[in-house]
């Protein structure tokens, strides 16, 4: 029922925004002029975020002390995009089931990994996104008050989350020996600062690179607004990958990416095309590639794709 509701909850979004953009096609369709070096463009962009995620994978798994393939890791990410879109969090499920056959990581470290993953983007993001805030865009604005306060908050979180010290557990039971696997992987993870410079520098580039298809997008609808002010919004982007409440945040990622276009002066009826866009961009690459790659591994590992 729950997983129902998410799809009811994106079915419903996704009708909203494409019936306000069917309501202003007739306005909006002149300023679209979206080229094919500019398609390719997209495109590329995202084969070169999948690169920079499978080499940040790699870095972040080895700070748990396992060892990992670089185009594994890439044709992994790519499937990972692909199934992101099925309901019961597949993408992650099936991340964690072919690290645990193919190169014996528990789950408890896998935690570690997927947990500092995502404690990372939510911790780089916000920085850029607040930097960009306090020195182009006006304060005194409660739009721009309200993003700088969920980019602190973010941040604020983040940072604690990953570098406070948690004292280990005294218990001995089941649940006392998994947490402190976890943070014993965890320790790892901090000790390592190069690794974590590293990922936190892979990181930034993927978010320059999410952030400029967005500028490429709304570039080719008119909008000449400051370059930074894409930053803005791949900021909230990544910080969107990981609010599941729809499956692949579909409809609210696109809904809320259209609302803090606001923030730096593009209009809500010419956003929303823009989000669709890039939706469009992400879901197509994500089924022909994704969908690719998960047969490649189907063909090479068929006992992945069932149930032990």
């Amino acid at each position: 029922m729950k997983q129902l509701l998410k799809y009811l909850l994106a079915v419903i979004i996704s009708a909203f925004l494409i019936g306000y953009l069917v309501r202003n096609w007739g306005e909006l369709k002149s300023l679209l002029s979206m080229s094919f070096s500019q398609l390719i463009c997209l495109y590329l962009i995202s084969t070169v975020g999948a690169l920079v995620s499978g080499l940040n994978t790699i870095i972040l798994l080895k700070s748990v002390g396992t060892q990992t393939k670089f185009w594994d890791m890439v044709i992994l990410q790519n499937v990972v995009y692909l199934f992101n879109y099925v309901p019961m969090k597949l993408g992650t499920l099936f991340r964690a089931n072919y690290l645990k056959k193919h190169y014996g990581l528990s789950y408890t470290h896998f935690s570690v990994f997927f947990v500092y993953l995502a404690l990372i983007m939510t911790l780089t993001a916000p920085i850029v996104g607040i930097i960009v805030l306090l020195f182009l865009y006006p304060l005194n604005s409660w739009d721009v008050q309200v993003l700088l306060a969920v980019f602190t908050f973010s941040f604020i979180v983040s940072f604690i989350l990953l570098f406070v010290p948690v004292p280990l557990p005294k218990g001995e039971n089941k649940f006392s020996q998994m947490l402190k696997s976890f943070l014993a992987g965890r320790a790892e993870v901090i000790k390592n600062k190069k690794a974590l410079l590293y990922n936190v520098l892979l990181m930034n580039v993927n978010f320059i690179l999410s952030s400029a298809r967005l500028g490429v997008i709304y570039y080719s609808l008119g909008q000449q607004v400051h370059p930074a002010g894409f930053l803005v919004l791949g900021a909230v982007g990544y910080f969107l990958m990981f609010v599941s409440i729809t499956p692949g945040s579909i409809g609210i990622r696109e809904l809320v990416l259209a609302a803090t276009s606001l923030v730096i002066g593009i209009p809500f009826k010419v956003s929303v095309p823009a989000v669709m866009i890039d939706r469009a961009i992400a879901i197509t690459y994500s089924f022909v590639i994704g969908g690719l790659c998960a047969i490649y591994l189907w063909h090479k590992s068929p006992q992945d794709f069932r149930k032990n």
